[in-house]
C-alpha cells in the first residue's frame, strides 16, 4: 500500500475516535497529516463559506445503465441523483465528472491507472479485497454511516461483506455502502413455460416448444455463472467459509458430476450459450428463446423484449448425479466505495456523496427507474419492489445463493473456470476427460497469486 494512501486511510480511521479538524483541503503531505475529514452526515451542515455550499469537483464511476436517461429522471440517472444530493444539504455543491465503468470492472480499471481513479466508485463485492489490498480505497467514518449499519435498514450480511480488518490501523472498518444485491436469476417467457415448469431445468429442457429454437440460455463459460453447478452438487470454493485460499474441491466426485452436467448441457441443441447479452435478449424478443439468465441490470431490456409475457424467478433445480438440487448462483452485494485521497476536503465530500448514492433515496430512484433491487429494508418491502418480477426474483435468489468469497484468491477463478467450460463445450470433450480437466482447473485456482 502506498504511504500517502495508507496515511489517508489512517486519517479516516482517526475520525472514529478523535473527531476532526476543519476540512480545508490541500494536497501536500503536511495538510494531509493535519486536516482529517469531519465526522458528519451528508445533510444539515453548513458549508465552509458560512452557509454557502462549498464547490467540489468529484469523479464518479457507475455502470453504463446509471448514466442513461429514464423519463422523469432526465438524461443521466446519476447526474439526477447528485443534483438531488446538492439540494438535500448545504455543505457541498458537487460538480461531478461521471464515467461509465461496470461494477465488476472497478478494481481492474483502478489498477490500470490509479492516478485516474474516481473519487466515488460503484464496485461489486468481489472487488473489495483487491481495492483495499492495493490501498486504493479508504474506510468510511463510523459516525457517517450509523444509519447505514443499522440492521433495520440494511442486512447485516451486506455490512459484513464490506467490513475488513486492518492490522496496521488496529480494528475492523466499513469500506463500502451497500446499495443492491449482486446475483443472477432466470427470466422466462410465460407463454412458453408455466410457473411450475420453471422449477426444474430437466422439465424445461424436455418440453417441446415447437417453433422455439432454444429452451434455455445462460453464459455458461463465464466464471461468475458456471460455479452455480458445482455449489449445487455440494462442492466448496476456498473451504466452507470461503476464506481458505488453499482449498477447492471442484475436482471431487461431486465436482465431476457437476462437470458432466455442464458438458451435457453445453452440447444440448436446445441450449444456447450466450456470450453477448444483446443476442440472448434479441432471441427472447423474436420468440426463438424461452428462458435467459441475467440480473436486475437487464430488467428494462428483457421487459421490452417479452412484453406481456415477461416473467422472472429463482434458478431451477438440476439433476446432478441422482439428486435434484437447486442451482446456487453467487450471492453478494454492490457497494459505493471512496478513493483514498490526501485532499481531506475531497475525501470528506466523497464519503458524503457515497453514502447518499448508496442510501435509501437513491435506492428508491434506481428501483423506480430501472428495477435495481434494493438493500434498504423499507425500500425492499415497497410495492415497487415486491411488484417487480426481476426485483422479487433477485431478492429471493440472494437468500438461497452461495455467498461469494471475498478473498484475493478469487482472482484466479474467472479464467480457470472459463477454460474448463471452453473445453467441455468443445467437440472433442468426453466424459473420461472431465476429471483431468477439473484437476487442471483446481490447480490454476489454487496457484499462488502474483502481485
Amino acid at each position: 500500500m502506498k504511504k500517502s494512501t495508507k496515511l489517508m486511510t489512517l486519517l479516516m480511521a482517526m475520525v472514529l475516535t478523535t473527531g476532526s479538524l476543519a476540512a480545508c483541503g490541500g494536497n501536500s503531505d503536511d495538510s494531509a497529516a493535519t486536516a482529517a475529514p469531519q465526522a458528519s452526515t451528508a445533510g444539515g451542515e453548513e458549508g465552509s463559506n458560512g452557509g454557502t455550499p462549498t464547490d467540489v469537483s468529484l469523479k464518479v464511476w457507475v455502470p453504463q445503465e446509471d448514466t442513461q436517461g429514464y423519463g422523469e429522471y432526465g438524461e443521466n440517472l446519476t447526474e439526477y441523483m447528485i443534483n438531488e444530493f446538492n439540494k438535500s444539504q448545504t455543505k457541498w455543491n458537487v460538480k461531478p465528472e461521471i464515467k461509465p465503468v461496470a461494477e465488476g470492472d472497478a478494481y481492474k480499471t483502478v489498477n490500470t491507472d490509479p492516478s485516474k481513479a474516481a473519487d466515488v466508485i460503484a464496485a461489486a463485492g468481489d472487488n473489495m479485497v483487491q481495492l483495499i489490498d492495493g490501498g486504493y480505497i479508504s474506510p468510511i467514518a463510523d459516525t457517517k454511516v450509523e444509519e447505514v449499519k443499522k440492521e433495520e435498514n440494511n442486512p447485516s450480511v451486506a455490512i459484513e461483506g464490506a467490513t475488513f480488518e486492518d492490522k496496521d490501523l488496529g480494528g475492523k472498518f466499513l469500506y463500502g455502502v451497500p446499495f443492491s444485491p449482486n446475483t443472477w436469476f432466470m427470466y422466462y417467457d410465460k407463454s412458453k413455460y408455466s410457473e411450475e415448469e420453471v422449477k426444474s431445468l430437466e422439465t424445461m429442457m424436455a418440453k417441446d416448444l415447437k417453433d422455439t429454437k432454444y429452451n434455455f440460455c445462460m453464459p455458461l463459460d463465464n466464471g461468475w455463472y458456471a460455479p452455480a453447478f458445482f455449489f449445487a452438487a455440494g462442492c466448496n470454493l476456498f473451504g466452507e467459509d470461503g476464506m481458505n485460499p488453499e482449498s477447492c474441491d471442484f475436482n471431487s466426485e461431486a465436482g465431476v458430476s457437476a462437470g458432466k452436467y455442464i458438458m451435457d448441457l453445453a452440447h444440448n441443441k436446445k441450449f444456447f450459450m450466450d456470450d453477448n447479452n444483446s443476442v440472448g435478449i434479441n432471441y427472447l424478443k423474436d420468440g426463438s428463446l424461452a428462458a435467459w439468465c441475467g440480473g436486475t441490470w437487464n430488467a428494462e431490456q428483457v421487459k421490452k423484449a417479452l412484453g406481456e409475457n415477461y416473467a422472472a424467478t429463482v434458478m431451477p433445480t438440476v439433476k446432478i448425479g441422482d439428486k435434484d438440487v437447486s442451482l446456487q448462483p453467487y450471492s453478494s452485494y454492490k457497494y459505493f466505495v471512496v478513493k483514498a485521497n490526501d485532499d481531506a476536503q475531497i475525501a470528506e465530500a466523497a464519503q458524503d456523496l457515497a453514502i447518499w448514492l448508496g442510501g435509501k433515496e437513491c435506492q428508491e430512484i434506481r428501483l423506480k427507474a430501472r428495477e435495481v433491487a434494493p438493500t434498504w429494508k423499507s425500500v425492499s418491502e415497497s410495492s415497487e419492489a415486491t411488484g417487480s418480477p426481476a426485483v422479487a426474483a433477485c431478492m429471493a435468489q440472494g437468500l438461497t445463493g452461495h455467498p461469494q468469497p471475498g478473498i484475493v484468491q478469487m482472482g484466479n477463478t474467472w479464467d480457470s473456470i472459463k477454460a474448463f467450460v471452453t473445453w467441455a463445450k468443445g467437440k472433442d470433450a468426453k466424459e473420461d476427460g472431465i476429471k483431468g480437466e477439473l484437476n487442471k482447473m483446481v490447480e490454476n485456482i489454487l496457484a499462488e497469486i502474483k502481485k
